[in-house]
């Protein structure tokens, strides 16, 4: 954002060079005429013709600053037009703030800031250090403050020339004395240090400088208040944070989407929480899934299923499932609350339009695994009772015999939260954890397409 606004205001200024030569030939060799300059720009942008496209786009606020109110021309006759473009130049993590989400990835669902040219324009008169001027316009969020601080000391890295690569040897079992020792990149304990260990801690710092770049231009994208108590999912951690005055007060494992169902990035509000919540099923699962099963046994799911037409319960057995496909399907059909009922014993909702909830799972083998991407798109935890305890005994002041009681009976019980709280979902690959910065795998290839549509090429 700040980057595009800087190259508009160049773009201006080279554009006003170029009108503004003729009539100020002959002239010293000096800075160009205040007043030569300003009457350029008034006439250049008064003009029918289109000026370049991001100029064209903030054209009424220019028109407004410099013609309509005689605003201040920045960089004639100040003296700060070149501090001010030398902290542009040495501003390297500023440098990406240029593309606008969607048009990256599908399952990017965040709006570009956009930025009050005229305001800007007008207050930049005050503004005696570029430095304070550009820091002013940053993200103060705390998560893109760290990466900014941490990708300092990663461009300093690269500079000494980064660090040596570990070679290559066997597995260092427990106990195991091994000069290729290291400390690790937030990776999985498994015991000792593998093939996976080595790859992670062999990744030159000019690439995890490159990753932490790419990191901080997605939290250019994030609302700039997250929430005094908000709830933080990271989709390329597998893990949910929940942050209360910016203390992260608890953390748990998290499923997400698989590489072919992937779980999109945005922000809603959790506003109630399921206890013994019964599921329907999405249509691509009941058609693709469960549709084939039921061609052979009418009664494969009615155990456990209820079966809808129109809205109207009907019997699995008064149906022949064989006239029915993707395209001709008017069934709904809804998982009864129980032991194997695919949302477990909870379930946490954040109404959206990409139908996405957070929720209890019977499969609770795939916590075990480091890169858990297994889901159809919702987000399953590994202590999702224990938030439910939190949540709706802590906020919703409901007594834990209350809450026991309820989830005892096994009918659905749905809580209201006395104030809905925000949830985003995002996907980090460079993050600020526990014991510093982390890294982890790009699982859903989004990272390399932020690389490709900033620089044109993919990563390596």
């Amino acid at each position: 954002m700040m980057f595009n606004f800087l190259r508009l205001l160049c773009c201006l200024l080279l554009l006003t060079a170029m009108h503004s030569a003729p009539a100020l030939a002959g002239k010293s060799s000096r800075a160009l005429d205040y007043e030569a300059v300003t009457a350029a720009i008034a006439q250049l942008l008064q003009s029918p013709g289109r000026l370049p496209l991001p100029l064209e786009r903030i054209r009424p606020a220019l028109v407004a600053h410099c013609v309509r109110d005689g605003g201040t021309i920045y960089w004639v006759g100040t003296g700060r037009m070149t501090p001010f473009v030398q902290r542009l130049a040495d501003a390297a993590d500023l440098r990406i703030g240029r593309l606008t989400p969607q048009k990256i990835d599908p399952h990017l669902f965040r709006n570009r800031k956009s930025i009050d040219v005229l305001r800007v324009l007008t207050e930049l008169k005050k503004q005696r250090e570029p430095a304070k001027f550009l820091s002013a316009l940053e993200s103060r969020n705390p998560h893109y403050q760290a990466l900014k601080k941490m990708l300092v000391l990663y461009r300093a890295m690269v500079e000494s020339g980064g660090w040596p690569v570990i070679g290559a040897g066997p597995n260092i079992e427990p106990r195991g004395n091994d000069a290729r020792v290291p400390a690790r990149h937030g990776l999985a304990a498994k015991g000792l240090v593998g093939k996976q260990t080595f790859l992670a801690l062999n990744v030159p710092p000019a690439e995890r400088a490159r990753q932490i770049m790419l990191n901080m231009e997605r939290w250019r994208w994030m609302p700039e208040n997250l929430g005094d108590h908000h709830f933080m999912i990271n989709l390329a951690a597998f893990e949910l944070q929940e942050v209360v005055s910016l203390d992260t007060i608890g953390r748990m494992n998290a499923v997400a989407g698989a590489v072919a169902t992937q779980t999109p990035e945005f922000s809603d509000e959790m506003e109630y929480v399921e206890i013994n919540p019964a599921w329907t099923v999405p249509y691509s699962i009941a058609t693709k899934e469960m549709l084939p099963k039921l061609k052979q046994n009418s009664f494969a799911y009615a155990a456990e299923f209820d079966v809808f037409v129109s809205g109207a319960l009907a019997t699995w057995g008064g149906i022949d499932w064989n006239a029915y496909g993707p395209g001709k399907f008017p069934f709904t059909f809804r998982q009864r609350p129980g032991p194997k009922n695919a949302l477990g014993k909870v379930k946490f909702m954040l109404p959206n339009a990409h139908n996405i909830y957070l929720h209890d799972t019977p499969s609770k083998d795939k916590f075990l695994q480091t890169t858990r991407a297994f889901s159809h798109g919702c987000i399953r935890l590994s202590r999702p009772v224990d938030l439910a305890y939190r949540l709706v005994g802590e906020i919703a002041g409901w007594t834990k015999a209350k809450i026991g009681a309820t989830f005892k009976a096994g009918k659905t019980a749905r809580v209201p939260l006395p104030e809905s709280i925000p949830v985003h979902l995002i996907y980090a690959m460079a993050f600020d954890g526990a014991n510093g910065v982390e890294f982890r795998p790009d699982v859903y290839g989004r990272d390399r397409k932020l690389y490709a549509a900033l620089y044109g090429k993919p990563s390596s």
